[in-house]
């Protein structure tokens, strides 16, 4: 219980995953203290972003999911954001890229299926 009292404000489970993960109390701390879940501080940490990066992909309209995936697929933000203008959202723009699509070829894609179901695509 002690332990418990030690970690606040972090609940059981976010304790759990960052002691699994090596994550220690003031890390833990400071990156819940900059509005980063422990699951997404050591996802962050793991592929080498860092607070402030993350407050930049914030910044331009992501959450911290998106940056830490984007950053472990070896996806650049400007890539992300031409993704998201073309109208995918981040999740799925890094499937297609881990599936080796291009944006263009995806736009082509996404556009043919959208006129056989009679939807305009301009």
């Amino acid at each position: 219980m002690d332990e418990v009292r030690d970690w606040a404000p972090l609940h059981p489970l976010e304790i759990s995953w960052a002691k699994k993960h090596k994550l220690s109390l003031a890390e833990a701390r400071r990156w819940a203290e900059e509005g980063v879940p422990v699951r997404d501080a050591v996802q962050a940490r793991a592929v080498g972003l860092t607070i402030e990066e993350l407050h930049r992909w914030e910044d331009e309209g992501f959450n911290v999911a998106d940056a830490w995936e984007a950053r472990e697929t070896g996806v650049t933000m400007p890539e992300a954001i031409a993704w998201r203008d073309a109208g995918f959202v981040i999740p799925d723009a890094l499937q297609l890229i881990r599936d080796h699509w291009t944006l263009d070829a995806a736009r082509v894609a996404r556009d043919v299926g959208l006129r056989r179901y009679g939807r305009n695509t301009e």
